[in-house]
């Protein structure tokens, strides 16, 4: 037997949803494979913090088998209780308000335990510092990218790391982050913060979606936007703007906020 596993289907309303069942539903006919439709998961989700008149009533969708009878799945819409509030798909967590705030939970702690493992460990501080950088880095950096944390809350799981470097390196606990994180060429050591990683990450899958095929282009742009109308300036003249931080979570969040403290700024134009 064949088990087809982790299949997700998301819609940003209820007729999308039962379409996209539907053709699951027909797709496992023409493949001669079925839905155990007691293990089948569902949930509604009202996203971010907008407000919003509409009611949110839980409702059914029709799931069907190989002769196309109906079975009735129940969607509720998820509450404040601790299992409702987060699911996780391809090794990130995803909280129902869009702020991953269980994840940055977990990568926290795994942060700290690494950092604590790290402190009592017999090695050079190039050993420590190479150990974090393909291990740990590569570890918190992949859900990192996904997120839309501020900067400042980036800059919290580097604390730990911050005292880890320091205890290796016999610095005073008084010295400052930056002469760790600095470039050699101005005085620092040049190690590469787990923040700034996380924020390259993002950069760079930004400019890879961007250079993608037609959907995850399509997608990138719909970011892009997004992040647009949540930071756009009185510099919009009708073809060009600068998107400034605005305090609201969305992905590229931390992104526009070090530009904004470094004096950059992220600008889009508009053709014609």
């Amino acid at each position: 037997m064949s088990f087809a596993d982790d299949v997700l289907s998301l819609a940003s309303r209820k007729a999308g949803l039962q379409d996209q069942t539907e053709v699951m539903s027909a797709s496992s006919i023409i493949m001669g494979i079925f839905f155990a439709s007691k293990k089948l998961r569902t949930s509604a989700i009202t996203w971010g913090q907008e407000p919003s008149g509409y009611m949110n009533e839980n409702y059914n969708i029709q799931v069907y088998d190989k002769d196309w009878n109906p079975t009735q799945i129940p969607v509720k819409y998820a509450n404040t209780a601790v299992e409702d509030q987060s699911f996780r798909y391809l090794g990130v967590q995803t909280d129902f308000q869009n702020r991953f705030q269980h994840q940055f939970k977990i990568l926290k702690e795994q942060v700290e335990e690494a950092a604590n493992t790290a402190r009592h460990r017999l090695a050079s501080p190039d050993t420590i510092t190479m150990a974090i950088k393909l291990s740990l880095h590569r570890k918190i950096s992949f859900p990192g990218k996904f997120s839309p944390w501020s900067l400042q809350e980036l800059r919290m799981l580097d604390t730990p790391l911050n005292g880890l470097y320091k205890a290796h390196l016999k610095f005073l606990p008084s010295t400052p982050n930056a002469a760790l994180y600095m470039s050699k060429e101005i005085g620092g050591l040049g190690i590469t913060r787990l923040s700034d990683q996380i924020n390259i990450d993002k950069w760079a899958m930004m400019v890879r979606g961007l250079y993608s095929d037609q959907f995850t282009s399509t997608a990138t742009l719909g970011i892009l936007n997004r992040s647009l109308r949540i930071g756009q300036t009185d510099t919009d003249h009708g073809y060009e703007a600068i998107i400034k931080p605005a305090g609201i979570p969305h992905q590229m969040r931390s992104l526009i906020e070090i530009m904004d403290e470094t004096g950059y700024h992220l600008k889009i134009s508009f053709p014609g």
